[in-house]
């Protein structure tokens, strides 16, 4: 596997809440509205680091200065 590239992470949804510094509220209300992108089987949740890291950065917000 080549230096650059990452192996893919499936994060729980602390791990996300973690790696955001977020609240577990939080993460489930990203879930709710489909901000993040999720896999579920059967009970069990989790978020693609990749994809999440993805769809995050459309909430970055560029200071003007």
């Amino acid at each position: 596997m080549p230096e650059d590239a990452t192996p893919n992470r499936w994060l729980t949804k602390a791990d996300l809440a973690q790696h955001y510094s977020i609240s577990l509220r939080t993460v489930t209300n990203l879930m709710r509205r489909r901000v993040v992108p999720y896999v579920k089987v059967g009970r069990v949740v989790r978020f693609d680091q990749h994809g999440c890291d993805q769809a995050m950065r459309k909430f970055e917000t560029v200071s003007a200065g």
